[in-house]
């Protein structure tokens, strides 16, 4: 039992390897909406392909700070890929955000920190075989939990992307 075990990790070590070790970062800007302060942000996405049309995301987001008033956003996400023409893929995302914004003229929520779900709808234009613009516009359902004036956005990301 112990051998058959090893040999079904090694083969699926093998697949998701072999078949396509393909990962990519880019660098973005972003603007989300419903916030009344710190609506753009600098970002970069980190995606990893496991399988042929699938791939894991893991992205941060930073808003730039207004009057002291800052955000930050940290997701894990799931992609499937759907291949348009050679240089065009779009692709569905869902996954798990974590989202922290600094309001210092609300003495008692200074730091905020909600857990959510995002998911939308992004694409990839390559440009030549490493480089690609990327676009994605994402929806973040945060946790219920939250003052009147911590609002679920939208979040629309345009960037630079590379292989690696």
């Amino acid at each position: 039992m112990n051998r058959f075990f090893y040999f079904i990790l090694l083969c699926f070590i093998s697949i998701t390897t072999v078949q396509a070790q393909k990962s990519s970062l880019t660098v973005d800007l972003g603007y989300r909406n419903k916030s009344d302060r710190a609506n753009w942000g600098i970002g970069t996405q980190f995606k990893y392909t496991l399988v042929k049309d699938f791939r894991l995301g893991a992205d941060a987001m930073i808003y730039i700070p207004e009057d002291s008033y800052m955000g930050l956003d940290i997701g894990v996400n799931a992609q499937y890929l759907i291949h348009l023409q050679e240089r065009l893929l779009v692709y569905p995302v869902a996954g798990l955000i974590i989202s922290n914004h600094r309001f210092p003229s609300d003495p008692k929520a200074r730091h905020v920190t909600g857990l959510g779900f995002s998911f939308g709808l992004g694409g990839e234009f390559y440009l030549s075989q490493k480089y690609f613009i990327n676009a994605d516009l994402r929806y973040s359902l945060i946790d219920k939990d939250k003052p009147h004036w911590y609002k679920d956005y939208a979040l629309f990301r345009v960037g630079l992307g590379f292989r690696l």
